[in-house]
């Protein structure tokens, strides 16, 4: 009698830890988006093309360029590693600034009490950076 390898005979799940990946859920894969849902993930992306071709018609196809290269020079900028870039030239353009939100007054919840990380060890794992091993 022959045997099958392992591998053929029983199919093997590719992610079994429940515990950190949680329960498979055919229904959240399978289910559709409501289509108002649809529209207000979409809203800010279409509310600034509205407002880009309202400033095209109104002031000339210059001017929304203009601005687009502004946001591209304003988003290149970021802080070393392990500081979180804020993008203040970038919201104070969009007009964000102006408006006040949860993060503003109890703060971001993205800025927790963990301390810091290390600047160096941060950056030589951006920058793929490997220090040599003691012999």
């Amino acid at each position: 009698m022959e045997r099958l390898p392992l591998e053929k005979s029983v199919p093997l799940a590719t992610n079994c830890d429940v515990l950190r990946a949680g329960h498979a859920s055919v229904a959240a894969d399978a289910s559709v988006l409501h289509p108002v849902k649809e529209i207000q993930d979409k809203w800010a992306i279409n509310a600034v093309h509205t407002e880009r071709q309202m400033l095209a018609a109104t002031h000339g196809a210059a001017l929304p360029l203009s601005m687009m290269m502004e946001e591209r020079i304003l988003s290149q900028f970021h802080r070393l590693g392990s500081l979180r870039s804020e993008f203040v030239g970038l919201e104070s353009m969009a007009g964000r600034d102006l408006k006040l939100t949860f993060e503003d007054v109890l703060g971001d919840p993205s800025e927790g009490v963990d301390a810091p990380r290390e600047l160096h060890s941060v950056m030589e794992a951006k920058l793929g950076m490997r220090m040599p091993r003691p012999f």
